[in-house]
């Protein structure tokens, strides 16, 4: 009898513990329904149903991190993209996203893929865990995924050093300059800058490619890295290949006073049998010592090479070197009826950086008012106003570009080129005659 009591007992007992556990599950299943809920809308082909989600997700706050860590394995592709984004949303607070995130970057969808990385880059803690799988994105066949890869490893920093040789590769890869594309070269092209005095042999490599953005990468990364790239940059500016000699000087003047130790190899690459390489060297050394005079006559010996390549670059050099640049004003006045329309444009703006010391090519410029070519027009009213009161004699020519210019911008550049001219000669002009420095480089190499 006994016996049958505790049995009766017993069983009641797990039966009550059975119903108290169901009710347990019941209530979590119930408190996670308006979760679970949320994060497969995310999964919706509706964009507004998205945009919804989103928003409630934000509300909900740190607390959805667990369900998108699980939605980002385990949902359809829309929400594993979605979770990912979302998850980058919550930057720091999403560390402990990151060993799903790190194994996101293998997913079958680029997009995914490519959301995944640009978490990575938001969240920042942890994301050193993720550099091998990083690095071997920047060769993924979407160009989205590479450029996320490429902005997460900028976050890596210093423990992305690893990655230096993909993402020299990277830069160095073809791509349609007027695409997307460009955008990966350009987050490569900060990761090397940010890697430092390590990445400075690799990018050097660089320079000896012919694409001028590739080149322009390469030099602008190797200028921000200053000081501690000089002697790399110095034995470069003798290599046996000219465009690694032209790009180096070019950086050498980037970095400007701090590259001083290579002014002898600078001043010596000034009679070198490349023309690029003797303006570039000549530029650099005006940049780096402040010498003019000795510099003046290699640049404007560029203006007359049979090369449009060594034109633009002396052209160039000699807009960076502004006022200093008064004594090659004739030639490029000259320049203004050039067969190239680079040639024209590129000597416009020149004389607009010299300013009023460019007077002497005002009827030159004049002439040039009507030049078949937009942007030449614009560049040489321009110019003219930056000359100021000298250019007094071109206000009729200016005002009638006011009046019959079909381009908008050329018309407001004659407008404003006006009212400068009228200025009184003692005031200082808004910007011209600047010194050297700023403005983009036209030409190969450059």
């Amino acid at each position: 009898m006994a016996s049958s009591r505790f049995k009766v007992k017993f069983g009641l007992t797990g039966l009550l513990g059975f119903v108290a556990c169901c009710a347990v599950v019941f209530w979590l299943v119930q408190r996670n329904q308006p979760m679970n809920r949320v994060i497969r809308s995310l999964r919706s082909q509706n964009g507004e149903t998205r945009i919804t989600a989103m928003h409630e997700i934000r509300a909900i706050g740190p607390a959805a991190i667990p369900a998108l860590v699980q939605e980002l394995s385990g949902g359809n592709e829309m929400g594993r993209e979605m979770a990912g984004w979302m998850l980058a949303s919550f930057k720091s607070e999403a560390a402990p996203a990151v060993p799903a995130l790190t194994k996101a970057l293998h997913d079958p969808k680029a997009e995914v893929r490519a959301m995944a990385a640009y978490a990575l880059s938001k969240i920042r803690s942890e994301i050193n865990s993720a550099v091998p799988e990083l690095t071997q994105l920047l060769k993924d066949p979407s160009a989205l995924v590479r450029q996320h890869a490429a902005e997460a490893l900028i976050e890596a920093g210093a423990d992305a050093e690893s990655a230096i040789p993909a993402l020299v590769e990277l830069v160095r890869m073809p791509c349609d300059e007027n695409s997307d594309e460009i955008l990966s070269r350009q987050a490569a092209g900060t990761a090397l800058t940010n890697l430092g005095p390590a990445a400075g042999p690799g990018v050097i490599t660089l320079l000896v490619e012919e694409n001028a953005s590739v080149q322009s990468t390469a030099v602008e990364a190797l200028a921000r890295m200053g000081r501690d790239v000089v002697p790399h940059l110095t034995d470069a500016v003798t290599s046996d290949n000219p465009q690694t000699r032209a790009g180096a000087a070019r950086a050498l003047g980037r970095i400007g006073s701090k590259a001083d130790s290579a002014l002898p190899a600078l001043k010596q690459a000034m009679n070198d049998l490349d023309g690029v390489v003797r303006v570039n060297a000549a530029e650099a050394v005006f940049k780096v010592g402040r010498e003019a005079e000795p510099v003046i006559p290699v640049v404007i010996a560029g203006l007359n090479d049979q090369k449009e390549t060594v034109v633009l670059a002396a052209i160039a050099a000699l807009r960076d070197m502004g006022q200093d640049a008064k004594p090659s004003v004739p030639i490029l006045a000259e320049k203004l009826r050039a067969e190239s329309k680079n040639v024209r444009r590129d000597a416009a703006t020149a004389l607009s950086r010299i300013g009023r010391s460019a007077e002497e090519a005002v009827p030159r410029l004049i002439d040039a008012v009507q030049d078949e070519d937009m942007d030449v027009r614009r560049a040489v009213v321009t110019a003219l106003g930056r000359i100021g009161p000298g250019a007094k004699e071109a206000v009729p020519a200016l005002n009638k570009v006011v009046q019959d210019e079909f381009n908008l911008q050329v018309r407001r550049a004659a407008a404003s080129a006006i009212q400068e001219i009228g200025r009184d000669p003692n005031e200082t002009p808004s910007s011209g005659g600047r010194p050297a420095g700023g403005g983009p480089r036209r030409g190969s190499g450059r």
